[in-house]
């Protein structure tokens, strides 16, 4: 499923954008695939409202003003440390033609019947890394913990079917989700931190930056003076 958001070309920088920001405005900037970069604007509800219904790694169809319509990923958003309201996004172009790997969410659904007879339910994985093309791409994949029925039961990525065109990266057998004895919430913690590695968020063109939280807002100006040179 592919999800569109309308956007302008932005010609107001550095400092200047916190006004933008006051406005409910997004600035935001549009790289890759060979092609020039472009600083943007986009609507922060409109981007909002987008983004909570396509998740993390679904396919957006970019509608600047006055360009052609650009496919792309939402790769990073920078959000402010204090109110959690996104600052800045990174647009990446992608190719229709071209296998993506990208880390989609885990959506845990439902009620597992062990948890009901005392189970600990341990949720080790919360993103799964997935290959395929942009078009195919899912927003979330779904875990069903009704399946989880007694003690000692664990749901691994083998056990998830995917659409078609979409295949698991990694270790098939890796545990999703397990059950297990009552015990110390110390104990639980430490095993599912043992059960599985983190996963990196999305594998193209050298990996994404990731940009840490508490980052000062001039690290973003400095940024955009990087991309008009």
């Amino acid at each position: 499923m592919t999800f569109t958001l309308p956007a302008q070309v932005r010609t107001v920088f550095g400092k200047k954008v916190r006004i933008l920001r006051t406005q409910g405005v997004l600035p935001a900037v549009l790289y890759g695939g060979g092609k020039k970069n472009i600083v943007l604007s986009v609507v922060e509800q409109a981007f909002k409202k987008m983004r909570k219904i396509a998740g993390e790694s679904s396919l957006v169809e970019l509608h600047v003003e006055g360009e052609d319509v650009e496919n792309v990923l939402v790769h990073d958003v920078d959000y402010d440390p204090l109110t959690r309201r996104p600052r800045h996004v990174d647009f990446l172009r992608v190719r229709m033609d071209e296998l993506l790997r990208v880390a989609v969410s885990l959506r845990f659904e439902g009620e597992s019947p062990a948890v009901k007879e005392g189970g600990i339910l341990v949720k080790v994985m919360h993103e799964a890394e997935v290959e395929a093309l942009p078009a195919n791409l899912p927003h979330e994949i779904v875990v069903d913990l009704s399946r989880l029925a007694a003690i000692g039961d664990r749901l691994i990525l083998a056990d998830f079917m995917v659409s078609k065109g979409v295949s698991f990266v990694g270790d098939p057998e890796s545990v999703v989700a397990l059950i297990e004895e009552p015990r110390a919430k110390e104990e639980v913690s430490e095993e599912a931190q043992s059960e599985g590695a983190r996963i990196e968020a999305i594998e193209v063109a050298g990996g994404k930056k990731e940009k840490k939280s508490g980052e000062k807002e001039e690290s973003l100006e400095e940024d955009e003076k990087k991309t008009l040179s």
